[in-house]
C-alpha cells in the first residue's frame, strides 16, 4: 500500500521516475546544482546564455618542450627566494 514517505527529502539523484517526472513540471524542492553556476538565465521559459559567464580554459602549447612530467628524487635541491606580488607585477609589466 501507500506508505507515508513525506519526511525523507528526495534531491537530484534519490527518488522514481514518476517523482522525477513530477519534479519536472512542479519542482516541490530546489534543483541541486551541487557547486555549479549557471551560464546564463531564463525569461519567459527561454534560457538566454551569456558568452561572459561560459568558463575559458587557457592552455599552453607543449609541443617540442624539453621538460618530462617526472622529477627524480636525486635531482639537486634548488633554494630560492620567495616569489610576492611586486615580483610578478615587474615580471609582467
Amino acid at each position: 500500500g501507500k506508505r507515508n514517505f513525506r519526511k525523507f527529502l528526495l534531491h537530484n539523484k534519490r527518488g522514481t521516475r514518476s517523482f522525477k517526472e513530477q519534479q519536472r513540471v512542479a519542482p516541490l524542492l530546489p534543483i541541486d546544482k551541487r557547486g555549479v553556476r549557471d551560464t546564463g538565465f531564463v525569461v519567459n521559459g527561454q534560457y538566454i546564455e551569456i558568452p561572459e559567464k561560459i568558463p575559458e580554459l587557457v592552455v599552453p602549447d607543449l609541443t617540442g618542450f624539453q621538460l618530462k612530467p617526472y622529477v627524480s628524487y636525486k635531482a639537486p635541491e634548488v633554494s630560492q627566494s620567495e616569489f610576492t606580488s611586486i615580483d610578478l607585477f615587474n615580471a609582467v609589466y
